[in-house]
């Protein structure tokens, strides 16, 4: 889910909706973490500016009830910063944009 509103995000709003441009998937598995990271060459944001999704009348936190209700706009990352354990951005105006989200693996569950 959080990679796909990653990978979204960059078509809509990196790049203006050309999805024919670019985007890096990696994905890196550690003994404690799964890692993935998408790079792409487009526009840069300040994901701080991004605000909380908030319901109409901005009453309710989200909540299975409030979902339905939410008004656009920061959904995705706010998936990607409650379901992901470390969502890491990065810009650099030559090499472009890269967004790592790390799941921690939790090793007493594992066995």
């Amino acid at each position: 889910l959080c990679c796909d509103e990653a990978a979204t995000n960059i078509i809509e709003h990196a790049y203006g909706g050309e999805s024919s441009n670019p985007v890096t998937v990696t994905t890196i598995s550690q003994s404690n973490a799964f890692i993935i990271q998408l790079h792409d060459e487009g526009n840069s944001f300040d994901p701080n500016a991004v605000p909380q999704p908030k319901t109409p009348d901005g009453s309710e936190s989200i909540s299975a009830k409030a979902i339905e209700r939410l008004q656009i706009g920061g959904l995705g990352i706010h998936f990607m910063r409650n379901l992901m354990d470390d969502v890491q951005f990065q810009f650099d105006a030559n090499s472009g944009n890269t967004l790592t989200l790390i799941k921690y693996i939790n090793q007493e569950k594992a066995a």
